[in-house]
Formats: C-alpha cells, structure tokens, sequence
C-alpha cells in the first residue's frame, strides 16, 4: 500500500504559497523535518497528522491519500476479476 502523505504535505503547502519553515513554525518541528517528510526520508510522528491536516483544512484520510489507495484497490480488483 502506498501512502500519500510525502506527496500532499508538498502539494498542500505549495497551493497554500507557505514555505517549509512556516509549516515547521506552525508545528514546531525544524523546516528539515518538514523537508525530510517532503522527501519521504522520515514521516511525522502519528499524533502530528491531525494538527498537520488542520493546518491545511483538510483530513488526515485525505492528507494521507487513503481515498488514492481505495480507488486503486477497487480498479486492481475489477482489471483482476474481469479477465
């Protein structure tokens, strides 16, 4: 299962014109961490997911794309049982 999360914090932030260290400001991390996140070098702790997606107005299943992988579980499922 791929996870999302690298891919929307970057996306999000860049929608939203922020720079790494306003993030990290907001979530008092470093703008490394933030970097390595965006990277997918590290992941945020588990209980950062919330106020990260709070942050962007969102929710932590669509920071983490779990609507991404849903949709691609269900169009694996159908190209594997319509042969």
């Amino acid at each position: 299962m791929t996870i999302y999360l690298r891919e929307n914090i970057k996306r999000l932030r860049r929608e939203k014109d922020l720079t790494q260290e306003t993030l990290a400001e907001f979530l008092g991390v470093t703008f490394q961490s933030v970097s390595n996140w965006e990277r997918g070098e590290s992941y945020p702790d588990i209980t950062m997911l919330p106020a990260i997606a709070s942050f962007f107005g969102t929710s932590v299943d669509n920071l983490l794309g779990i609507n991404k992988i849903e949709q691609e579980r269900k169009q694996e499922f159908y190209y594997h049982n319509s042969k």
